[in-house]
């Protein structure tokens, strides 16, 4: 059941393998980024946060349980010739408990640039850390009152 968990978000985030990338990483959000959305993902329900930013998006996740916890991010970006949402990148790792890391996507595009993040538990988690879940927020360089949801 796993894999096919696995396959699920693949196909649901519409990766491109092609096209996409692994994001970078960060240790913290740099200084002037607005916090545009946030959420929370627990057991099997994904957290999906769309907003308008500048043409960096940074995603800031961080573990809320007792032990390691595998994840996936994935940040899309809206493209409006095809009006529909393509990856830009992708990033899977573990965090350890009660730590924090920023995921950083980018795009060349003229802001707002429609950003849409995705964050997932891996299928290598289990138990009760997937009760306690992860905690993320996402940020750009727009203003809260510039920004909307797609």
């Amino acid at each position: 059941m796993k894999p096919l968990r696995l396959l699920f978000f693949l196909l649901a985030a519409g990766v491109s393998f092609g096209v996409s990338q692994n994001c970078q990483t960060s240790s913290a959000v740099p200084a002037g980024q607005t916090k545009l959305g946030s959420g929370r993902v627990i057991l099997d329900n994904d957290g999906v946060v769309p907003v308008n930013g500048g043409r960096e998006v940074y995603t800031k996740i961080k573990n809320q349980s007792d032990d390691n916890l595998s994840y996936w991010v994935a940040v899309e970006v809206y493209r409006q010739e095809t009006k529909s949402y393509a990856t830009n990148c992708l990033y899977r790792a573990t965090l350890a408990p009660y730590t924090s890391v920023v995921v950083l996507g980018s795009s060349s595009a003229e802001p707002p640039v429609p950003w849409r993040v995705s964050v997932t538990i891996g299928p290598e988690s289990d138990g009760e850390e997937r009760m306690q879940g992860l905690s993320f927020e996402v940020y750009s360089s727009l203003p809260k009152k510039n920004s909307q949801k797609q």
